[in-house]
């Protein structure tokens, strides 16, 4: 950016001389051009001026006529000496020698004064006075004229040789603006290489290596396949961060293996031990239900004992040693009843002891063999990622 700030005021500036130099050339052209403009202009004014002297010599006698030209005669020749002091000024701005103008504003004025001086011999009443005054101031004019005719064609010839000097000044000018341009924009180019150099190879020891080799593996560990080699001696580089992140990632993966191996393991085992938990509980509470069966007999043969008591003691009135035999044999009954009230109790506690344990194992197992399906699944993603 500084560069391109450097090489647009390098530009710029040169432009603007360019550019100065030009409306310098300009400006000094245009003064010649109209110093060039005002000696022609005063030539035809003076022109005018001898016009209106001949005027007075052929129409002088009537004296309107003689005043009226004498003053279009004096008004010309100060129109020739304004015109003839504006080209000397713009001479002088341009630099250019204006002694010949001022030269050129005598001569004028010295043949003014001799047309003057003879029509103070004017006679009105001559009908030739003006032949007779034309015959003496015939051609006075003509140096003065040529004298004009001249100079324009000197200062034009000079207009044109400045023209052709400051046309070559342009072009050297543009080809100087040209080269300062190259000599810049070398210059940049070169830095702009050396700088585009040193940020690529920072780049590259910032990565490590070719950026080609470091896609190429970014690319291959995102598709699992964790088997690349990296070699670089630059472990703080792109490439050496990655080599360690990829040792990381083998080690991982190798770790999941083997825990996903050892989850499928213990659930199986799990859903085993379960599967068996809920073998035993459906065989305990087969047990159990035979059990109740036989309580249910002898709790029949107690209340059939205790009605076989209570018909003795209706006969021990009758049979008074049979008195001790009844009472025992109700006792007997009645904690036989007990024990099986309690026996049932027991068998009821653990009938629904066991038909938890069995639902437990049932749930176990349906948990235990759905982690060994998703350890199952995690090993095969796993198994997916080549690490070898």
């Amino acid at each position: 950016m500084s560069l391109g700030l450097l090489l647009g005021c390098v530009t710029i500036y040169e432009l603007n001389s360019l550019y100065k130099n030009e409306v310098a050339r300009d400006e000094h052209n245009k003064t010649l051009s109209d110093s060039i403009a005002k000696i022609l202009e005063a030539n035809v004014q003076f022109k005018i001026q001898i016009q209106h002297l001949k005027n007075i010599l052929l129409r002088g006698n009537e004296k309107n006529d003689f005043e009226l030209e004498l003053s279009q005669f004096t008004l010309q020749a100060q129109k020739v000496q304004s015109l003839l002091s504006q080209a000397s000024l713009a001479m002088a701005h341009t630099g250019e020698a204006k002694a010949a103008i001022l030269q050129l504003q005598r001569e004028h004025a010295q043949v003014t004064e001799q047309y003057r001086h003879a029509l103070l011999k004017f006679d009105p009443a001559d009908p030739e006075t003006g032949k007779k005054i034309d015959s003496q101031i015939r051609g006075i004019d003509q140096n003065l004229t040529d004298a004009l005719s001249k100079k324009a064609a000197t200062v034009a010839a000079r207009n044109q040789i400045q023209d052709q000097l400051d046309a070559q000044a342009t072009l050297n000018d543009i080809a100087q603006a040209t080269r300062s341009y190259l000599i810049i924009a070398l210059i940049s180019a070169i830095v702009l290489i050396s700088l585009f150099w040193l940020i690529l190879r920072g780049i590259l020891q910032q990565i490590g290596g070719d950026p080609e080799q470091a896609r190429h593996l970014a690319r291959q560990i995102v598709t699992g396949d964790l088997t690349a080699s990296i070699h670089t001696n630059q472990p703080k580089s792109v490439l050496g961060q990655l080599k360690v992140m990829l040792d990381w990632l083998v080690d991982t993966v190798i770790d999941l293996r083997k825990t996903s191996r050892d989850l499928i393991h213990l659930s199986q085992q799990v859903q085993a031990d379960a599967q068996a938990v809920a073998s035993t509980a459906q065989q305990q509470a087969h047990a159990i239900e035979q059990s109740s069966t036989m309580l249910m007999q002898i709790a029949a043969t107690v209340s059939q004992n205790a009605k076989h008591a209570q018909q003795l003691e209706k006969l021990i009135d009758l049979q008074p040693h049979l008195k001790d035999l009844a009472q025992e044999i109700l006792y007997a009954s009645k904690e036989q009843a007990q024990g099986v009230e309690q026996a049932n109790k027991n068998l009821a506690i653990l009938s629904n002891t066991t038909a938890n344990n069995a639902a437990a194992a049932n749930n176990l197992s349906r948990v235990a063999q759905y982690l060994a399906l998703e350890a199952e699944n995690l090993n095969a993603s796993i198994e997916l990622i080549k690490t070898e």
